[in-house]
């Protein structure tokens, strides 16, 4: 889920930046050198070398690097709750995407079977309605019936296509890579 991977790469940025913050706190060793030749002629012959160690150990900086910690795990621990209830939500967003997946699926199956058995009842209408066994009223209200049933198929089936594309959408996935 987008979300999802967004806050975790907030928290890593966080956790990052204590780590960074924390290098503060730690001595620093730094090694130099410089080699070349001195002298007045045009190819000089006296080489001059010079190598030197720094080590900087930081004692009292005023209270930044304390409270540049401080504020960088404030970061991270915000980062990590944020986290956790993306996960929350899209967990529970995933859920109800797929229960309404599956009823969907359910809802056409349903109403494939109501259709099936309004065309039984029809056609066995339409054979008593030519008969003179059946009035026009009750025909056309079976007809009706069929009719809406139909239209119950169809809108199911669009829903289940809707359901379907929000369950990919709600996964991150889709038709096109």
């Amino acid at each position: 889920v987008p979300e999802f991977r967004r806050t975790q790469a907030q928290e890593s940025a966080a956790r990052a930046d204590v780590r960074i913050n924390r290098s503060g706190f730690y001595p620093t060793l730094d090694l130099f050198g410089t080699y070349g030749r001195e002298g007045s002629d045009w190819l000089p012959e006296d080489t001059r070398r010079t190598v030197g160690v720094t080590l900087a150990i930081p004692i009292f900086s005023g209270g930044r690097d304390y409270y540049g910690v401080e504020a960088a795990s404030a970061a991270l621990a915000a980062a990590s709750f944020t986290r956790g209830d993306t996960e929350r939500l899209s967990l529970e967003r995933l859920k109800k995407a797929y229960a309404a997946y599956v009823e969907a699926i359910e809802r056409v199956r349903v109403d494939e079977a109501f259709l099936e058995a309004a065309v039984t009842r029809a056609d066995i209408a339409r054979s008593k309605y030519d008969n003179g066994l059946m009035s026009f009223e009750d025909w056309d209200r079976i007809e009706n019936d069929l009719i809406q049933r139909q239209k119950n198929l169809l809108a199911s089936r669009r829903d289940r296509v809707t359901a379907e594309a929000n369950w990919e959408q709600t996964q991150g996935v889709g038709v096109i890579p």
